[in-house]
């Protein structure tokens, strides 16, 4: 049962903003993509996110002899455009598809890719340096927890989906 349609007259299924037993579902708010987007991936994660893998790009920075054009820490701006990557690629199926024809200047390319960051720096950078947990105790915690490289993240995301989803 809904108590305020009126929320949630943006979502085609409405009975998902607000469950009988769970109330008002935070959800309801997301009217647009990124709204939803930024509802799983606040702040907090994504926060924690470059943190980590601002860690493990100074760390690989110093492997290169050179100095390439795509060797720079990251933000949450750019984090969230990795990760929007990734969840398109996923949704249109395109995970074994090569990076070539994804950034390629022709018919197969998807120019929302192009748009958001270069290929080198999302496919020989961002993606071999995306971290989620600090990696010096890693090995500590995994005696204990075979998820301890994402706990923290998936335990925000979990978090973040309970508080905003009602199946």
């Amino acid at each position: 049962m809904i108590a305020d349609a009126k929320s949630c007259q943006k979502n085609t299924n409405a009975q998902y903003c607000q469950g009988e037993t769970r109330g008002e579902r935070n959800g309801c708010q997301a009217d647009t993509p990124l709204k939803s987007f930024e509802l799983l991936f606040d702040d907090d994660v994504t926060t924690e996110i470059v943190t980590w893998t601002n860690r493990k790009i100074e760390n690989v920075k110093t492997s290169y002899t050179s100095k390439a054009g795509f060797l720079y820490n990251t933000s949450v701006t750019e984090i969230r455009r990795l990760i929007g990557i990734l969840l398109l690629l996923g949704a249109t199926k395109s995970s074994k598809e090569s990076t070539a024809s994804i950034w390629a200047k022709g018919g197969s390319s998807k120019p929302i890719c192009i748009a958001a960051m270069s290929q080198k720096r999302f496919f020989l950078f961002l993606v071999q340096c995306l971290r989620f947990d600090n990696s010096t105790t890693r090995a500590q915690r995994r005696v204990d927890d075979k998820l301890a490289n994402i706990r923290n993240i998936y335990d925000k995301f979990v978090v973040a989906f309970e508080a905003n989803y009602t199946p």
